[in-house]
């Protein structure tokens, strides 16, 4: 996804990335040393959330 493709993002300097995920695929977080939030939106299909403490107990999950 480009700023060419969506201008709002070099107006609000963001990026953005699309995943398409096949039946029963999972799509993981990704480390940002500077701290950056990672906002994850389904468009099509369903799907289940789950975030994990770094002690490794779940603090949410939701389907």
């Amino acid at each position: 996804m480009t700023s060419d493709q969506v201008p709002l993002l070099e107006e609000v300097g963001l990026s953005g990335v699309v995943v398409r995920l096949h039946e029963r695929a999972l799509c993981l977080p990704e480390f940002c040393a500077n701290s950056a939030l990672q906002l994850t939106c389904v468009v099509r299909g369903s799907g289940n959330v789950e975030i994990v403490g770094a002690n490794g107990e779940s603090v949410l999950k939701t389907s």
